[in-house]
């Protein structure tokens, strides 16, 4: 799915079509929140697909889920959906400070699964690691904990960890993108 994400990003690199628009008028905060917008447009349309394929597939095969296998399954779609958009956010800031889709890969590539291996691996080794938990502050331990909450039925508790998590990582984020977009010379 990051392919087609860093998409919404390359293309104005490439095309110089920021350029324009920035001409005319748009504010660099503008067109950060822009991209962050057809990232959301984006990725909700990846998980509505990846839902009615789930649907036909579930009916094709003639399996019935419960309620709480249906709620499962939708909170897994939203959760997995929110995760998405915060390495995506994340992994952005690389690209507008490099204009490299290779490097904005990367940094995805990095955020999504070397960073939870090293965590997972750090926590194995050093007992450190393991007494204070701090893979459950990344970006994959923070959702599995939201996951966790709503499987056990605590909504109070995953919405206390999900706020401050989109909070944190994507407004973060966001922030970062514009201070480093407002601050790039762009090449007329």
């Amino acid at each position: 799915g990051f392919a087609a994400l860093l998409g919404i990003y390359g293309d104005e690199f490439k095309s110089m079509a920021m350029i324009t628009v920035i001409g005319k008028g748009l504010t660099r905060a503008k067109f950060v929140f822009a991209k962050f917008i057809d990232t959301l447009i984006l990725v909700a349309l990846m998980t509505g697909i990846t839902a009615i394929y789930v649907v036909i597939l579930k009916t094709a095969l003639g399996v019935t889920l419960n309620g709480t296998e249906t709620g499962f399954l939708i909170n897994m779609f939203i959760l997995n959906s929110i995760e998405l958009v915060m390495f995506v956010t994340i992994a952005s800031i690389f690209y507008f400070l490099s204009e490299n889709a290779a490097v904005g890969l990367f940094a995805y590539l990095a955020f999504m699964q070397i960073i939870p291996v090293t965590l997972t691996f750090a926590k194995m080794l050093s007992p450190w690691f393991a007494n204070h938990k701090l893979d459950k502050l990344y970006v994959s331990g923070l959702i599995s904990t939201v996951s966790s909450n709503l499987i056990i039925g605590d909504i109070v508790g995953a919405f206390l960890v999900i706020l401050p998590t989109i909070a944190i990582y994507i407004g973060g984020a966001l922030l970062i993108n514009i201070l480093v977009f407002s601050r790039k010379e762009l090449d007329f």
